[in-house]
């Protein structure tokens, strides 16, 4: 049972990384769009 919801939590963890991410590149490249 501990197990299942460590596994869960590392699931949600690396779900938020992953939107972070995207947001990062996102808002990067739209910046370094108006720098061209």
């Amino acid at each position: 049972m501990l197990d299942e919801d460590s596994k869960e939590n590392r699931t949600k963890a690396k779900e938020n990384l992953l939107e972070w991410v995207r947001k990062k590149i996102t808002g990067f490249s739209s910046s370094s769009g108006l720098l061209r």
